[in-house]
């Protein structure tokens, strides 16, 4: 029987921009591979003189960040990138890293909503449910009586709904063990998760990027475009599976 571990995270578009892009993406690994990850990830960061990897921090080239010219940046990435692939590759991993994101378009999301006034839920909270969702099927594909622990950044806990959302999938999935709420600095998983919401989120509104690539070269990766039909199917209780 294998522990596996999910960390979620999320990216948008600024209030203002047109389309408003959001995106929450996980990751799910054996907790031996994220614990190996962990250790290397670390030392990546030790080598950088920095504390903790934010790709809109990097991207932006502030906080930690500032002064840093491109050829540093890609440099950062290539080597933490380099610690998923050396995580699992090469071990007796029981799977390997599952990299899962949904993308919504917060102005379609919030036109649908005024035609259900009954609907309680907001952007982040539908595409958690879609990527816990994607989870739970990782693990069905997985041979062996697996569980899986969830993980998301503290603060969002304070979302109205998504403490509820969250329960209802664990009474739909007994192999989710645990759900928890953490701080980034402090779990390095979520790190992970910070930079595959930051490049799914720049690759949908950008362009396919490098370093989205080389993050699917590491494990597989399953997407979903939430579009106004996907929405008004949930609105409506039609459907609570998306992957």
């Amino acid at each position: 029987m294998a522990l596996l571990k999910s960390y979620y995270d999320e990216s948008k578009s600024h209030y203002k921009a047109n389309p408003r892009t959001f995106v929450v993406a996980g990751c799910t690994m054996s907790s031996e591979s994220w614990l190996s990850l962990e250790n290397a990830w670390k030392t990546v960061l030790m080598e950088f003189d920095i504390s903790i990897f934010r790709s809109s921090d990097c991207n932006a080239s502030k906080g930690e960040f500032v002064g840093w010219d491109g050829k540093k940046k890609d440099a950062l990435r290539s080597q933490l990138i380099e610690t998923i692939h050396n995580s699992w590759r090469g071990k007796r991993a029981p799977i390997c890293p599952v990299f899962i994101w949904c993308i919504i378009d917060e102005n379609i999301f919030e036109q649908v909503l005024r035609e259900y006034p009954n609907v309680l839920l907001s952007p982040y909270e539908l595409c958690v449910n879609c990527i816990v969702a994607g989870s739970r099927t990782a693990i069905t594909n997985i041979k062996g009586e697996n569980t899986i622990e969830l993980f998301f950044e503290k603060g969002q806990d304070v979302r109205p709904h998504i403490r509820q959302e969250l329960r209802t999938q664990r009474k739909s999935e007994p192999r989710i063990e645990n759900i928890s709420f953490v701080n980034k600095l402090e779990h390095i998983p979520l790190q992970v998760a910070d930079m595959i919401a930051f490049e799914a989120w720049k690759s949908h509104t950008e362009g396919i990027r490098k370093v989205l690539l080389d993050l699917m070269d590491s494990g597989v990766g399953q997407s979903l475009v939430i579009d106004e039909e996907l929405i008004r199917i949930t609105f409506s209780g039609r459907s609570r599976s998306y992957f």
